[in-house]
């Protein structure tokens, strides 16, 4: 599922009334500020702390410019989860090389290089807008969806479609554990694993641990 955002207009500098004057930045620069200052919220204090008034504080905006872009705290939150999916979608294509199996070894590798890049606490803290996504009203049904194309079996693709989900299933449980755990992030052990999901994915088991 591939999801992308619309962008608004920028509303422009030099506002009357004293209210706090926007910068000219090109609005889809300006959503993205928005959202990364909302995912600062988020993994600093989870999904309680996610208000309209703590993300334009963190961003530095008025209210009013929030609401600008963002008419309430759903089309935030709604907003944080299409960047995601989206990001995350991308990160599998430029993975892919098009051959037989190739959509779940991309999934593994982008899963564990991403573990160990110099942005991982960044790309990580990205993941804490699932926690708000599962407790804000009619989101739970776009994360469903994401979750289930990316760990649908796909008989097509691999030549072991219930190996090859295993597989995806477990990269996926070594991100959520590396949140937590940063030993789960050691570029060899992650190098490691990645080749072990691969060999189960595609037929061929390990017979060292």
């Amino acid at each position: 599922m591939r999801v992308s955002l619309v962008a608004g207009q920028t509303r422009r500098p030099g506002l009357p009334g004293g209210r706090r004057r926007e910068c000219a930045v090109p609005s889809r620069d300006r959503r993205d500020d928005l959202l990364d200052a909302a995912e600062q919220v988020l993994s600093r204090g989870g999904p309680q702390a996610l208000t309209l008034q703590a993300v334009a504080d963190e961003a530095g905006v008025s209210k009013g410019g929030l609401l600008y872009h963002f008419s309430n705290k759903s089309e935030l939150v709604r907003a944080l989860v299409e960047r995601l999916v989206d990001d995350t979608n991308g990160n599998f294509a430029r993975w892919d090389d098009g051959e037989p199996g190739s959509y779940t070894r991309a999934f593994i590798a982008s899963t564990c290089h991403s573990l160990t890049t110099p942005n991982a606490d960044k790309v990580l803290r990205r993941w804490s807008v699932i926690l708000a996504a599962s407790t804000e009203p009619g989101m739970q049904e776009p994360i469903a969806e994401a979750f289930e194309t990316w760990m649908q079996p796909r008989p097509g693709l691999d030549e072991f479609p219930q190996r090859a989900q295993i597989a995806r299933l477990a990269a996926d449980g070594l991100w959520w554990n590396a949140m937590f755990v940063k030993a789960f992030r050691d570029p060899e052990l992650n190098k490691r694993i990645s080749a072990a999901l691969v060999d189960y994915a595609e037929g061929r088991d390990h017979t060292d641990d």
